[in-house]
């Protein structure tokens, strides 16, 4: 994509992954502060990033736009991921934890393997392969996640 654009070589492509990184490092650091102030906010907040990271990646038409869009999805997984695991050891006992950590890495490293396989079914389907085509797609997936953290928190009761 970058290559493709003549916005980068491979370094360039290879930086914005790094960005990403950077950006997941960032998140982690700042999860606590901003998990106190966003409150039942958290996870809407987090996939917000996330969606706001997609929507750059498709009106980016340079590199530096979709640098920030790494940023921002950097740290929308590095925020739900600690979030995640924190909601995993509110709903089991502590002798379940390391368990049920396993199986909430274990599927999101299953949804890595699988995006390949998501993204040729998508391509096959509507005959579009280019990242930017995929990148609309997730984009309208995570707006859906979007809207259901939202309710979900507007319908959530705190267990008495």
């Amino acid at each position: 994509y970058v290559i493709g654009n003549g916005w980068g070589d491979a370094t360039a492509a290879g930086w914005l992954l790094s960005i990403v990184s950077i950006g997941a490092i960032v998140g982690g650091l700042i999860y606590e502060p901003l998990l106190k102030a966003a409150k039942k906010w958290f996870n809407a907040l987090s996939i917000f990033l996330f969606a706001i990271a997609f929507a750059l990646f498709i009106v980016a038409g340079n590199l530096i736009l979709l640098g920030i869009g790494c940023v921002f999805g950097g740290l929308g997984s590095g925020m739900i991921l600690p979030y995640w695991l924190g909601e995993t050891a509110k709903k089991c006992t502590p002798d379940q934890a390391a368990t049920a950590f396993g199986f909430v890495t274990g599927g999101i490293n299953i949804g890595a393997i699988l995006a390949p396989v998501f993204q040729a079914v998508m391509s096959a389907i509507f005959g579009k392969s280019d990242l930017l085509f995929l990148s609309k797609i997730f984009t309208v997936c995570l707006i859906i996640c979007l809207i259901l953290a939202i309710v979900k928190r507007n319908t959530y009761k705190e267990a008495a």
